[in-house]
């Protein structure tokens, strides 16, 4: 049995600087760890404890029972929040292809994928958290995340010690997201830096996830206007990328998607965004030929 000391608060905040203890514990989390060191600690205690470690900065609240352990180390990253808001969620999009330098001006928003299928409904849509985090989540199929063991290292960044995605998986992401008739997002600006991807695992993952047509499609448009150093107004050489119904395109073969990605014939845009893509419950669906919003 573990002896009561007076200066336990002190042994808990030292405790999660502690490698085993994770970096975004619940309340339930803090609570066992505290009894190691004081068995008597009551939920009443607790409670005042936690909210005392959260004003002084140890403990930042993602939400109810939610917390960031500021005392980790290396330092947790406010988007390491994204996954205990919505499951399954991986960091990418704007949020890594701007920390990587592949594109210019990314938003301090937060922007993370989750996975849908038929029978499973992915949360979309913004969220703000008590503490002024933000985030937005988008849909993707469940075949842009990790369907077995051995993938993980092609599609993570390893030095990460949360789930973010590579920025080559991350632009094919928003590709698919611009491109897909079901999704009110703008693709990806032309002005990215090459250079700093892997095309050969760009090129890798997009036959994989079967988005090479689209890929080819946006990055001969990017290197015509010299990736961004010449003016998009030239629009005879920066054209619209497609809209496609990729749902749709899910059930022809592998040959036939080939043919209509390359003739440019695709279904055209029908009926209401089905949830869990990349509208949120309750948005209106986007009227063909307006604007579609960027990513922020």
């Amino acid at each position: 049995m573990t002896s009561p000391s007076p200066n336990w608060r002190f042994e808990l905040i030292a405790a999660l600087a502690s490698p085993q203890v994770p970096r975004v514990l619940s309340y339930g989390q803090l609570l066992a760890l505290a009894r190691t060191i004081r068995e008597s600690v009551t939920d009443v205690t607790m409670g005042r404890v936690v909210k005392d470690m959260a004003l002084a900065g140890v403990l930042t609240k993602v939400s109810n029972g939610v917390y960031l352990n500021k005392k980790a180390f290396p330092a947790v990253s406010n988007v390491e929040a994204a996954p205990f808001i919505r499951s399954g969620a991986v960091l990418s999009l704007q949020s890594v292809l701007g920390e990587f330098g592949i594109i210019n001006n990314p938003s301090d928003i937060t922007t993370a994928v989750v996975p849908f299928s038929p029978t499973r409904r992915a949360g979309v849509g913004s969220v703000e958290t008590e503490s002024g985090l933000s985030f937005r989540f988008y849909g993707l199929p469940e075949r842009f995340f990790p369907p077995e063991a051995g993938t993980e290292s092609e599609l993570y960044v390893a030095s990460k010690p949360f789930a973010c995605f590579r920025p080559e998986k991350c632009l094919l992401d928003w590709l698919y997201l611009g491109a897909s008739s079901k999704s009110s997002v703008t693709p990806p600006p032309y002005d990215i830096d090459i250079e700093g991807l892997d095309l050969e695992l760009l090129t890798e993952l997009a036959e994989r996830l079967r988005m090479k047509p689209i890929l080819d499609t946006y990055l001969a448009q990017a290197k015509a206007l010299n990736y961004g150093a010449e003016p998009e107004a030239d629009t005879e050489r920066s054209q619209p990328l497609p809209v496609y119904d990729l749902e749709q395109l899910e059930l022809t073969s592998e040959e036939d998607k080939t043919t209509r990605f390359a003739s440019g014939r695709f279904p055209e845009m029908s009926g209401e965004l089905e949830v869990g893509e990349n509208q949120a419950p309750g948005e209106p669906a986007p009227v063909p030929g307006t604007k579609r919003p960027r990513i922020r």
